[in-house]
């Protein structure tokens, strides 16, 4: 459907992404994937509280936890619940009425999920992420770049655009920090599973 700019629109994000597309990413090559993602942001961030936004299933929250860390989750599909029963659901194309305290985590986790969202609420969930973090706190955050293909990838955005606006929300950009933990996930052979981690993901630092 269209909204009533005449922009694509998806009321409802489950009804693109069903179970299936929630437990791939919990299969057992995955999970050893999110495990070793889990420990190289450990090991980069020392954090003590972390919130991913679009987490599916919920595979990199579970490693995380499973290390001791205070994860949670979010997802803006339904169906995702039906793979792990301990994420908040939230549309993350909506500012309002979300389900976790503004700025109160250590990292906040965004892999390959802004494409997924229509272009016009790219603003919104940089916002998001922004909010979420705390003072000092780090931002991880990865989309595809134009060309990627993928399910329900409706807005792909180089790299630089992304950084533009995560920029533009008061994050500060840190270039060695993502030459560092890109380095460090190529180094893991688990880790190309999930490959999109490696290619992608970009570390901001909010003030």
């Amino acid at each position: 459907m269209q909204d009533a700019d005449g922009n694509e629109h998806i009321a409802d994000p489950s009804a693109r992404y069903e179970k299936y597309y929630h437990s791939d990413g919990v299969a057992p090559k995955m999970m050893v994937a999110w495990d070793a993602i889990a420990i190289t942001l450990i090991e980069h961030f020392r954090p003590d509280t972390v919130i991913d936004l679009g987490c599916s299933g919920g595979g990199l929250v579970k490693r995380l936890i499973a290390h001791g860390v205070a994860a949670v989750g979010v997802d803006g599909s339904k169906t995702s619940l039906e793979v792990c029963k301990d994420i908040m659901i939230h549309d993350l194309r909506i500012k309002d009425g979300i389900p976790w305290t503004p700025g109160s985590f250590d990292l906040v986790t965004c892999g390959d999920v802004a494409e997924h969202l229509e272009p016009q609420y790219s603003d919104v969930i940089c916002q998001l992420c922004a909010e979420a973090t705390k003072p000092g706190g780090h931002v991880c955050f990865g989309a595809a770049p134009p060309g990627q293909g993928g399910l329900g990838h409706v807005n792909l955005q180089s790299h630089e655009d992304w950084r533009g606006r995560l920029v533009a929300c008061g994050l500060e950009y840190c270039v060695l920090a993502t030459e560092a933990f890109r380095a460090d996930l190529r180094s893991r052979p688990a880790a190309c599973e999930a490959w999109w981690w490696q290619n992608n993901m970009q570390v901001f630092q909010k003030p």
